[in-house]
């Protein structure tokens, strides 16, 4: 009769669950809190994810993940009227018996620092009621059960490792740190008897389920600008950024700011707020902004800062800073920006400028002979002297901006201009700029309009293209000009040696495994199917209505897909005039060559030579020695 009673007991606990389960969305701000109340409950109920194994709890009804009303078989709920209840049948002492019933699927909670897993448990009965717990899955398909992580008492939250007492209810929180950045896409419970040794029935009850911050006022400081050094009196815009890894939202209205602890600075006012009506939800970040102003005395001060909660208590990180103060020098300056050249040529001219602030006591001005001077004296490039206008004075905190003419030495090498501001006859104070300026040999380029110059990265001429010829430069260390040649192939870097003139795609690189011409060659390598991509050549001058020929080798050893070489003709605005079928790779595994005819349209100025893959192309393929020449008559 007992017997008959309990299997009525589950029963209607399942008809119950069925009848009356609505769903109320939980999972919010990057949390997820259930306490399996009818008006919060969304959990799914009666889906199992995997199972083997494992039985009914009682003879004649199936193995079941439900959420029940309290009490339960003298059982009641942690809190609240309504808990989870899991109980079925281990029927196997020789094979793995498990059951993962989902509680939720297809989300997408971001797991950032700071957030736990918690929930309380109730194992009920024998032995086999123990091996119960929350497992999560996430977005790359690892598991919470498989990771080896441990909950706050050390014990391994895999459900075949559990061993909590019976009888009661406990409470189980786990750090997910570890997992931070991945995203949860499933929450299970589930029973997993993973040592095979052991049958019998099993019972447990879940209540308050909680992923998220582990406090409700948390915070972590992520970065902060905060001085090393200031003078005596000196002013200096601060910045310290802040992350919201509480489930408590800041805001003005919560009295939530930037603190100094202790409630006072030497710096800074105690204080900085959150902008009237902005909201920093979990997760959220906040740079706090502010000005800061060193004691007039120097000496070591600390500043330091940490979220609060006014009236209420401080939380999250602190940032501590010691900071120098230093006595005013009656002269001293700091170079705050500059600019000066990197390259020139023989006899090239330039304007350079350099901003000077005034960090000293001391007022400049040309009366009391204060200026820009090149360091010892004499500079390469420019006059050893720049002067502030008459007239003018630069106070404590202001800038000025020296700005020159330069002129490269007509000698080729490496040259060094270095300033620094100087009270001539007295002092030289303040920092130093310093810059070696390579000088280039001066190259007589005779430009025409039929013709297109590229540079390379040093800013030398590298070649002169025209639709006829292309010339090549060729430089030593130094710059001086080595060597110049011509060719009828108008493609330049047409063997891949130079690390530049062809814009490659993602799935393309310079390569020196495979090689015709030279020692390098343009590789295509894709482990996933590649819709199409190219990598393009500089543009290229041709003529109008001319016969030219594109020739080149190829290695395909790509598994699908396609891989040439091709060309499109553009007009002077640079529109495509004509896609022209390009020259595929022959045989496979072997470098093939093979050369294209095509007579250019009336209106094309310039040509863009491609190496393409595509048509879903996977695996590798090399192309080398692509030439581009106007056909003899």
């Amino acid at each position: 009769m007992r017997n008959i009673k309990i299997v009525m007991v589950f029963v209607l606990s399942i008809m119950f669950l069925v009848a009356d389960h609505t769903a109320y969305a939980t999972v919010s701000a990057n949390t997820l809190h259930n306490t399996f109340e009818k008006d919060v409950n969304d959990s799914l109920g009666m889906v199992v994810e995997q199972q083997s194994e494992v039985g009914g709890y009682l003879t004649g009804i199936l193995p079941e993940g439900s959420t029940v009303p309290s009490p339960d078989m003298g059982v009641y709920a942690k809190n609240g009227q309504y808990f989870y209840r899991i109980a079925g049948t281990d029927n196997s002492s020789i094979k793995d018996s498990f059951i993962y019933y989902k509680l939720y699927d297809g989300l997408n909670l971001k797991v950032d620092q700071g957030m736990v897993l918690s929930y309380w448990i109730y194992h009920h009965g024998g032995q086999q009621s123990k091996k119960i717990a929350i497992d999560l899955i996430f977005d790359d398909n690892t598991t919470l059960r498989d990771s080896g992580v441990t909950d706050q008492t050390g014990s391994r939250v895999h459900p075949a490792f559990r061993n909590m007492s019976l009888n009661e209810w406990h409470f189980v929180q786990i750090k997910l740190d570890m997992f931070s950045g991945k995203k949860i896409k499933k929450v299970l419970v589930g029973y997993d008897d993973l040592t095979n040794d052991e049958v019998g029935s099993f019972r447990a009850y879940l209540d308050d389920i909680y992923i998220g911050p582990s406090q409700a006022l948390d915070a972590k400081i992520l970065t902060s600008q905060l001085p090393d050094v200031l003078y005596a009196g000196e002013d200096y815009m601060a910045n310290i950024t802040v992350k919201n890894v509480g489930s408590q939202e800041w805001s003005e209205s919560m009295s939530v700011r930037l603190g100094a602890v202790d409630d006072g600075d030497s710096f800074a006012l105690g204080r900085h707020v959150i902008p009237a009506g902005h909201k920093i939800k979990y997760g959220d970040t906040y740079t706090f902004t502010f000005p800061m102003k060193a004691p007039d005395k120097p000496g070591v001060y600390m500043t330091d800062w940490r979220m609060v909660q006014d009236g209420v208590s401080w939380f999250g990180d602190t940032v501590a800073k010691q900071v120098r103060v230093k006595e005013r020098e009656a002269l001293n300056a700091e170079i705050t920006a500059y600019r000066l050249p990197d390259i020139l040529y023989a006899g090239e001219e330039y304007t350079a400028s350099i901003t000077v602030k005034n960090t000293g006591t001391h007022e400049w001005s040309e009366s009391t002979s204060v200026r820009l001077g090149a360091v010892d004296d004499g500079d390469p490039f420019a006059l050893g002297r720049h002067f502030i206008p008459i007239g003018q004075k630069i106070k404590y905190g202001d800038t000025y901006t020296f700005t020159f003419p330069m002129k490269a030495p007509d000698k080729p090498g490496v040259y060094t201009t270095d300033w620094r501001m100087v009270q001539d006859g007295v002092t030289w104070f303040g920092n130093t700029v310093t810059k070696q300026v390579r000088v280039r040999e001066k190259v007589n380029e005779n430009k025409d309009k039929l013709s297109t110059y590229y540079y390379d990265p040093n800013n030398q001429l590298a070649y002169i293209i025209s639709a006829n010829q292309k010339k090549e430069y060729v430089y030593d260390e130094l710059g001086r000009l080595r060597s110049t040649s011509t060719s009828r192939n108008l493609i330049p870097n047409h063997s891949f040696e130079r690390s530049e003139l062809w814009q490659l795609s993602p799935h393309m690189s310079y390569d020196s495994l495979k090689s015709t011409d030279g020692s390098k060659s343009i590789k295509f390598a894709a482990e996933n199917e590649v819709v199409s991509t190219t990598s393009d050549s500089v543009l290229i001058p041709v003529l109008s209505s001319q016969k030219y020929v594109l020739s080149a080798s190829l290695f395909n050893s790509l598994t699908k897909g396609s891989f040439y070489v091709d060309m499109l003709e553009l007009d002077e605005s640079n529109n495509v005039v004509l896609d022209h079928a390009g020259y595929y790779s022959g045989e496979q595994h072997k470098w093939n060559h093979g050369t294209v005819a095509f007579v250019t349209n009336s209106k094309t100025v310039h040509v863009l030579v491609r190496v393409v893959a595509d048509s879903g192309a996977t695996g590798t393929a090399y192309a080398d020695n692509i030439k581009l020449e106007r056909a003899k008559n």
